[in-house]
């Protein structure tokens, strides 16, 4: 699929991150004549369907988010007919149309933020060209050019022309060609929304032509369909009456994610600290940045670093709530143990002995109850992996390449759930950076040795740093563990050795303390292997070490990059690599939890 880009909407970089529902249109190219009234029963049909396909976790979910607003966006193939008229219908719906229906989804709640304007996607099945010879008409082709000039970045599916791979005259194989181009575009468009709006005439309607497919395709994959025909029904007075195929309906837990985004207060101090640090932010502050144009440092400083930050600190402040109550869980249970010998040695201090060790207890459910709740864990991953992905992008926009749209593979994701909140917010954020134009000329041997130098590089560094310490963290630990282990050994060894059953040798107190040693030794021995496998120190080492070595692969390429072509196609095999490993890592951590140590 290739991206081609086109118009630049003009959203500022402090407008909260919205919670879009994904629209998908299919419909007749033959519309009625009057389409006024087809209009009127499009937008009556969204409004009442679209909040009742919500469930009821979901209305939840809104009264909980307040400082998201909602929004819309349109996946489209722009074909003559229901395609150009729907988009048209939602490109221009007020903001008051998505505040209503936020209403009705929170209860009457009114909505905190304007709600910004709806998002154009078009797919195109064949190349542009190839696209245009299909519309008939000269107003089509002006009206299709219009749209399309909406729309910040076009999908285009096929990146030949048919010519190009079929023999001129050849109409059959040419025909079969664009049939199964047709297909692709419709099923991508089905797989890339939330619910699908479906306006068939008479022969969709019973069951004939792609659009009949279509909806048959979206039911089996239990996407919620709207079926609105464009005629009068024979069997109701009313005008186009709708109906509504629920499908697995729609589910916004990803709302929650974006508000925890939203809500994030950075302040000036904050953002200078990272805006000063070379390690984050090399745009401003490396040697090697002098090459790269002053308007594409504006764009990552302003559109893309501070949602960085935002990511960044949010996924450290979570990495170390969830780090440090596993520890503590851990060392409570220790020191809980430790509380009962203690009381059951020394009989005066069995009260505050064993009070302590409830209030320890408490202490550790409180901790796991609250930490799983927040979601602590979840927030760290999540958001660690958007701050990836706003970090690549922010060398994709200086070398003046589009990202590739961040994305959650199917098998970590929930059907119905409409994608990770992650992925919304990056594909939100890249959305309002102007269209790229490429890296061309003179700037593109500055561009690669920045990447080179700033990324790369310092991915290297990172990695190769963090293995070795990580590994040196976990020997230490190790050490430690196997120490106590060996004196909880020689602690009941020397307690047999020196107090043999019909032998006083009058050592009370150090029979004691070797009985407390022998009750507490073992326990805390475990909370030191705990805490280290709760740290997942030998993991992390071994996978950043990994790492470090595949980055290394990569930056022999980098001798081999001489045009803006080959430094595009190195930026994603860079971008594609820390993605496999981030997303990797997101599998590995997000259903763990900080679990209470018995």
């Amino acid at each position: 699929m290739t991206p081609v880009t086109a118009g630049n909407p003009s959203i500022s970089s402090t407008t909260p991150i919205p919670y879009r529902i994904r629209i998908g249109v299919t419909g007749t190219r033959t519309l009625p004549a009057n389409t006024g009234e087809l209009i009127a029963r499009i937008r009556d049909a969204l409004e009442k369907t679209i909040p009742a396909l919500f469930d009821k976790p979901s209305r939840e979910y809104f009264r909980k988010s307040p400082g998201t607003p909602l929004a819309f966006s349109i996946t489209t193939a722009l074909a003559d007919g229901a395609d150009r008229l729907v988009a048209d219908l939602i490109m221009n719906l007020p903001s008051t149309f998505s505040n209503q229906v936020l209403m009705e989804l929170t209860g009457g709640i009114p909505a905190i933020a304007e709600s910004p304007p709806a998002r154009l996607e078009p797919v195109l099945p064949l190349t542009p060209e190839d696209y245009r010879e299909t519309f008939i008409y000269q107003d089509s082709t002006m009206e299709f050019e219009r749209l399309i000039g909406m729309a910040r970045a076009t999908v285009v599916l096929r990146e030949r022309r048919l010519a190009d791979d079929y023999p001129i005259g050849n109409e059959l194989l040419i025909s079969a060609a664009r049939h199964r181009a047709f297909t692709r575009a419709d099923r991508h468009i089905v797989g890339n929304c939330d619910v699908l709006v479906a306006v068939v005439d008479e022969r969709a309607t019973n069951g004939e032509g792609f659009t009949a497919e279509t909806i048959a395709y979206a039911k089996k994959w239990k996407r919620p369909v709207i079926t609105i025909p464009t005629e009068k029904s024979s069997w109701a007075n009313e005008l186009f009456p709708f109906s509504v195929t629920a499908g697995h309906g729609l589910n916004a837990e990803p709302i929650l994610g974006i508000e925890v985004f939203n809500s994030q207060k950075i302040s000036g101090i904050q953002m200078a600290s990272y805006a000063s640090n070379r390690d984050e932010n090399p745009f401003d502050n490396a040697e090697s940045a002098n090459g790269i144009p002053e308007d594409s440092k504006l764009i990552v400083r302003e559109n893309l670093f501070p949602g960085y930050v935002m990511a960044s600190k949010l996924a450290g402040r979570n990495q170390a709530i969830y780090k440090y109550v596993g520890m503590l869980v851990y060392c409570f249970s220790a020191l809980a143990v430790a509380a009962v010998a203690l009381g059951t040695l020394a009989h005066s201090l069995a009260v505050y002995a064993f009070s302590f060790e409830l209030l320890l207890l408490l202490s550790v459910f409180m901790m796991v109850f609250l930490s799983n709740r927040c979601r602590t864990n979840n927030k760290w991953v999540e958001s660690r992996y958007l701050a990836e992905c706003l970090r690549a992008a922010m060398f994709f926009a200086v070398c003046g390449v589009e990202a590739a749209p961040a994305h959650v593979p199917p098998y970590m994701g929930v059907a119905g759930k409409g994608g990770s909140w992650t992925t919304m917010v990056f594909n939100e954020i890249w959305s309002r950076l102007p269209a790229m134009r490429g890296c061309g000329g003179s700037h593109c041997e500055p561009l690669t040795e920045f990447v080179r130098t700033c990324w790369l590089g310092s991915q290297i560094e990172y990695h190769e740093k963090k293995a070795k310490k990580t590994r040196r963290r976990s020997k230490r630990l190790e050490y430690i563990g196997l120490t106590i282990f060996m004196v909880a050994i020689f602690a009941p060894l020397l307690h047999l050795v020196l107090f043999k059953p019909g032998f006083d040798l009058g050592l009370t107190g150090l029979e004691k303390v070797l009985t407390f040693a022998a009750l507490c030794l073992p326990a805390i021995g475990a909370a030191v292997g705990g805490i280290r496998s709760h740290w997942e120190l030998s993991r992390i080492a071994k996978r950043s070490a990994n790492m470090a070595t595949s980055l290394r692969e990569v930056e022999e390429s980098f001798d081999l990059v001489n045009s803006s072509e080959s430094l595009e196609a190195i930026l994603f095999r860079i971008d594609d690599l820390m993605k496999y490993e981030n997303q990797d890592w997101l599998m590995l951590m997000r259903p763990a939890k900080v679990h209470y140590v018995p």
